[in-house]
């Protein structure tokens, strides 16, 4: 299998990706005119630097993974959007913008593979290393994979965050909130979390979440905690659906 890649997906690679804080994403997300625009070309930009520096790393992978099917796969998909994105000129228009959110979805869909192909290149590995080589090196592995996807998240969250901003609502900007509270995220999460728990094992135990006025049915365990200023009984900005995931993880691996 090849190792090589395009001139263009080789340049693209050598840019330096920009840092953008949140606040930027949320000010441009809500903004109009050339603001609007601003952003576009913003995640126009980012987009092709950011995958074609993934499909760089992808192939200087250790353990023989560049050579495997599934690792191909990925770095020939993730090199069509770098192509895609550079024969489509930065929006400068509303019309071209509109035209390059179609390009957006289109890429968030084609991308929905990704976790499961890359599953298949490990299986791969394995078989080559046998289990006991696998074994010594599997958490380097799980290591190298995991910085992957922190980046395929940093990529789809620009993604989806241009494509939710052309629906406009108060105090939303795509998909950042300047009003989470973290109560109601942390009781959909318990609750969310319970029946994962409950479906599998058959049984889960009891989550309270202090400060929800739950203290009047269980003073004892509120009586431990003191006089605590509760962080979810403030708010920020930030993105809801990214807490929840967290939130639900952290509370399902401990009801297990």
């Amino acid at each position: 299998m090849s190792r090589m890649l395009s001139r263009r997906v080789e340049t693209f690679a050598r840019r330096t990706a920009t840092a953008v804080r949140l606040e930027e994403l949320y000010r441009l997300g809500r903004g109009v005119g050339a603001e609007r625009l601003h952003l576009a070309q913003l995640v126009h930009r980012e987009l092709a630097i950011r995958n074609a520096q993934l499909c760089k790393e992808l192939l200087l992978l250790p353990f023989g993974l560049p050579e495997t099917r599934g690792v191909q796969d990925v770095v020939s998909w993730f090199s069509s959007y770098v192509d895609w994105l550079a024969e489509f000129p930065p929006p400068a228009t509303e019309n071209e913008d509109e035209k390059f959110r179609d390009l957006l979805n289109k890429i968030l869909k084609d991308n929905s593979d990704v976790t499961r192909t890359l599953g298949t290149a490990v299986h791969e590995v394995r078989a080559a290393l046998g289990e006991e080589r696998y074994e010594e090196v599997r958490s380097e592995i799980t290591l190298i994979l995991d910085r992957f996807f922190i980046k395929r998240i940093g990529l789809r969250f620009l993604i989806q965050h241009h494509i939710a901003s052309f629906e406009q609502s108060p105090g939303v900007a795509g998909i950042i909130h300047s009003n989470v509270a973290m109560g109601p995220i942390l009781r959909a999460a318990a609750a969310e979390a319970r029946a994962a728990c409950e479906r599998e094992w058959g049984v889960a135990p009891r989550i309270v979440v202090a400060g929800d006025g739950d203290e009047r049915h269980n003073p004892a365990a509120y009586a431990l905690m003191g006089n605590i200023d509760l962080s979810h009984n403030r708010s920020f900005t930030y993105v809801p659906i990214h807490l929840h995931i967290v939130c639900y993880e952290l509370l399902l691996n401990s009801c297990e």
